[in-house]
């Protein structure tokens, strides 16, 4: 009886903290999904969005040289990031140069949803929440 009531008691408190996390600002890491470039074309990573409801960005670790990179205020909490090249030379061979370097927080679980879309120099590929990988 006393280890069904610790053990009860533990998932209640760790429910408890896992939903108080993700509703008190919480910081995760965007990582994204592999691209498969067509690199004997030439093709690469021109441009990012990343658009959240119920979260704020709260870093960007690293713009690569020559791009830029702008947060649209949230408005309905809703807010973008966008990013792009300045040059078709400083466009990226590979995402993984842009993983992990864009930290966001849940600001309301119930309501969080987070989508990109990467464009390159071909086509774009859009990623829904569950396509993205975000890490503490």
């Amino acid at each position: 009886m006393r280890t069904v009531l610790v053990s009860t008691l533990f998932l209640l408190t760790s429910c408890a903290t896992q939903h108080e996390r993700l509703t008190t600002g919480h910081r995760y890491r965007v990582f994204f999904p592999a691209i498969s470039l067509a690199k004997a074309d030439g093709e690469r990573i021109e441009s990012i969005q990343i658009t959240m409801a119920c979260g704020r960005f709260r870093a960007i670790g690293v713009i690569p040289d020559d791009w830029s990179a702008e947060v649209v205020s949230p408005m309905s909490e809703q807010t973008t990031l966008k990013a792009s090249a300045g040059h078709g030379s400083s466009t990226l061979w590979s995402m993984r140069e842009l993983d992990g370097v864009v930290i966001v927080s849940v600001e309301d679980a119930a309501c969080f949803d987070i989508t990109a879309t990467v464009g390159t120099t071909a086509t774009e590929h859009r990623y829904k929440r569950s396509d993205l990988i975000l890490r503490p």
